[in-house]
């Protein structure tokens, strides 16, 4: 039966519970010595099997003999582990196929020489060991030991090398469905067996054969749940499992409580959970359907885990007062207590603000209506440089309803600078300043630790988002025009064209921009066109007009957020507007998580290929000769000298012939050396039919685009490409273009345009041009149509599709877009 409390309670509970988070530690000591040590500096790496347990770290100082002691405080068992140092290895076995044929494997790789420990608080345990071999030589002693000792008995047997390769490469990709059902639950059997051999012959705490049984049955849910996706991304082919391969699913057994189990059970149920929500089909949200599953305090915990990933309100509330487990509830308020200010629908505060005339107002002269607050300071430099952008938004949103209200972050001893500033800006909007008391009182509501920051409140004076976008950020107008129906409308109808387009879902689409790549139009267009597609359509592969190894940069900078990985690309590498282009997208995909996807099927250039395999190449220790000595050339002087990150010369395209050879020749033993996703590159790199400007170019880029179509298997792509490419008839050349040859093939839709521009700059010159449908030298015969076209012009963005009246012009293109200021196009 379960306890309840009554609400004071609770609350005497929770008070005393949080006070006393950590105060149950208990000191734990290890004691060693290593005969042949490798380095004389180690680190104690260990995690503990507690809800909110991290990674921590220890430094461990070797003395001359090789011993040391270390001793730390817990309050729960942990799992850790001790790296020797790192030695190359090369790992050889034998592996079957699912026909029954043996495979040898041979590896290069390195071996960590690690030693793992399982610890209780209060325990003390000595080890010894030789590093030259571990398995040999380690010993354990001290009350609790068998617990370690097990730990490193299991890596040893199901965590060698080999058993990696099975179970990350081997077996999702040479095993079927039921061969891999079988594989898998072979393993788990294995484990449990040697758990109870072990068990009889040792004395293992009662905690570790609890968390070690829930282990085995995570790891074979989750090997089983990933199945599908990993064997198709591998093999990039589409999977069709059986119709009971998901059956064992409704046996899976829940801990009653997972807090004890360590993060990788909450990793194992977050997968699990997820996976039965999709199969289910339920229309409830995730988090209202879990409880079909879990119930009781694995459900809090649960919901407790979740939190680190998605606070949420609905989510977070579940900890109030009405919590039936006080305890948890109060470690979740202990620990995202200082997230509590950004939650949506909280009240905004109701402060005092200074106007520059000296008299003062608050944020409920404005109830009624959204306000969207900007937090800046004089002395900030990057408040000032969102100020143009402010500055338009306020003038394009001016009838909508919304609020635009400055709050100066400067001090009460700058008033006059605040003053002074607002005056020689000609600043607009509502301007008002925060004293030092009520600055304080922001800061700790919305959680404000620099700024500028953006906060918007709903007409009822509650937070609607406490971290909105900033006014450069184009994906403000779409939270705008949410608010304002009158803007959406105009929104909507500007890109029903294209979103209608990807609306199609038995079909593979590709929408196709034209632009000329030299005007500066176009990366300003770009980041919002993948935002807006992704947002409204799930567009999440993009098609660039470059390289496979070009492609590979552009990934590697969205995976990292590192420039560094720009340097290498023609365009973001050259100019800094692309520079900037490419860095909204990865904001955009950092905000959203979603997976966004560059792919190139264009020509690659001479030191880009190179420095993609260079860069893939590096991350491997042990590397076969051939490897070294490519790499040696590749960052020599004269490869620099010699060879180009342009247009390839004649040089160029025979390095990157030799280049090809070279992989070709060792492709089976790269398919095993590297990891699948670098392997990819390769395999793209090898596919690659285009080879530079000229010949067959069109083609080439044709049949790249269908090996993309095929390995990919995604339904809507957005193609971005020189408008020369996206015309339906040759302007430049008699060479059939690109995106007549997409629209021939009958397993592709097509809807391909060009973009025309006035008032933009080219190559950072200032160009003034107007729109004259002159962009190909009258070739299109824009002029015959120009009155209709330019009467469709509404503002600084318009997109006009050749339909009615303008249909005699989708023999060209199906659409233009005009763009009449860079600097005022936004989605």
């Amino acid at each position: 039966m379960q306890m309840k409390f009554s609400n004071l309670a609770k609350l005497i509970i929770a008070f005393f519970l949080a006070g006393q988070i950590n105060s149950f530690a208990q000191p734990i000591l290890i004691e060693g010595k290593i005969e042949n040590k490798i380095k004389d500096t180690l680190i104690f790496s260990y995690r503990p099997y507690s809800l909110f347990g991290g990674l921590n770290s220890q430094e461990i100082l070797l003395k001359d003999d090789g011993t040391f002691e270390l001793e730390f405080k817990e309050e729960a068992p942990v799992r850790g582990f001790i790296s020797l140092g790192r030695v190359p290895v090369t790992e050889k076995f034998s592996v079957k196929t699912e026909d029954g044929r043996d495979t040898a494997i041979q590896v290069p790789t390195f071996d960590s020489k690690l030693i793992y420990f399982y610890l209780t608080p209060g325990e003390e345990i000595q080890f010894q060991v030789d590093a030259s071999d571990i398995p040999e030589t380690l010993e354990f002693t001290g009350e609790l030991s068998d617990n370690s000792l097990f730990m490193n008995e299991d890596d040893w047997r199901f965590n060698s090398y080999k058993q990696k390769f099975l179970k990350n490469w081997h077996a999702n990709t040479a095993y079927g469905p039921e061969r891999f059902l079988e594989f898998a639950d072979k393993k788990s059997e294995d484990q449990s067996k040697f758990l109870k051999q072990f068990k009889s012959e040792y004395n293992l705490t009662p905690s570790l054969v609890d968390m070690y049984t829930f282990d085995i049955q995570s790891e074979n849910v989750t090997t089983k749940i990933y199945y599908k996706m990993k064997r198709e991304d591998f093999l990039k082919e589409e999977v069709i499992l059986p119709a009971n391969f998901y059956d064992f699913m409704f046996d899976v057994e829940f801990a009653e409580e997972s807090a004890d189990k360590g993060v990788a059970y909450f990793y194992f149920l977050d997968a699990y959970l997820k996976k039965m929500h999709e199969i289910s089909e339920s229309e409830m949200g995730l988090y209202s359907y879990v409880p079909e599953l879990l119930n009781g305090r694995a459900l809090y915990e649960y919901y407790a885990f979740a939190l680190g990933r998605d606070f949420k309100k609905d989510l977070y509330d579940k900890f109030g007062e009405d919590c039936p487990y006080p305890d948890l509830a109060a470690n979740v308020k202990t620990k995202y207590k200082h997230l509590e200010g950004m939650l949506e629908g909280n009240p905004a505060p109701s402060v005092e603000l200074e106007t520059p005339d000296g008299e003062t107002i608050s944020l409920d002269k404005y109830l009624g209506k959204y306000i969207y607050i900007d937090f800046w300071a004089t002395w900030c430099g990057p408040c000032i440089k969102e100020m143009p952008d402010l500055h338009k938004l306020e003038k394009d949103y001016r009838d909508s309803g919304i609020v635009f209200l400055s709050v100066s972050y400067d001090n009460d001893n700058s008033v006059d600078k605040w003053k002074n500033f607002m005056t020689s800006r000609e600043m607009t909007g509502i301007q008002v300043r925060a004293n030092d008391e009520n600055r304080e009182i922001f800061s700790k509501a919305f959680n404000i630790k620099q700024i500028p920051r953006f906060v918007i409140i709903d007409p009822k004076g509650n937070i609607l988002d406490p971290n909105a976008h900033r006014p450069s950020n184009p994906g403000i107008r779409r939270v705008f025009d949410n608010l304002s129906p009158a803007f959406s409308e105009v929104e909507k109808n500007e890109l029903l064209g294209f979103n209608s387009f990807f609306s199609v879902k038995d079909s593979t689409n590709i929408l196709v921009v034209g632009e000329n790549h030299s005007s500066e139009v176009a990366p300003v267009l770009f980041p919002q066109m993948v935002e807006n597609f992704h947002r409204e359509s799930g567009v999440n592969d993009i098609l660039i007009e470059f390289g496979p190894s070009e492609a590979y940069f552009y990934n590697k900078f969205l995976e990292t957020g590192n420039d560094h990985y720009l340097r290498y690309t023609i365009n973001a590498g050259y100019y800094k507007s692309w520079e900037i282009a490419w860095k909204r997208v990865y904001e955009f995909h950092q905000r959203t998580g979603k997976a966004l996807r560059v792919i190139g099927f264009d020509f690659d250039r001479g030191r880009t290929l190179a420095y993609s395999l260079y860069n893939v190449f590096k991350e491997y220790e042990n590397k076969p000769e051939w490897v070294d000595s490519t790499m040696q050339f590749i960052k020599s002087p004269e490869f620099f000298k010699t060879y180009t990150i342009d247009y390839p010369t004649d040089q160029d395209k025979k390095m990157m012939a030799s280049m090809r050879a070279l992989l070709q020749e060792h492709l089976s033993e790269l398919k095993i050396w590297l990891k699948p996703e670098d392997y990819v590159l390769i395999e793209d790199i090898l596919a690659n039919k285009a080879t530079g400007f000229g010949g067959n170019r069109e083609v080439a880029m044709k049949e790249n685009v269908s090996y993309i179509l095929e390995r990919t298997r995604e339904r809507n792509y957005f193609m971005l490409v020189g408008r020369d490419h996206a015309y339906n008839k040759p302007i430049y050349g008699k060479e059939v273009k690109l995106a007549k040859l997409l629209k021939e093939d009958a397993g592709i839709r097509v809807f391909t345009g060009v973009v025309l521009h006035e008032n933009s700059r080219q190559w950072g010159a200032d160009f003034k041009q107007k729109v004259t449908l002159n962009e190909v030298q009258n070739k299109v015969p824009w002029n015959k149509y120009e009155k209709e076209i330019l009467s469709k012009i509404k503002g600084d963005f318009t997109y006009v599709p050749f339909v009615e009246e303008l249909s005699p012009l989708n023999s060209y293109t199906d659409y233009i877009i005009i763009a009449r200021n860079q600097d005022a196009i936004d989605f």
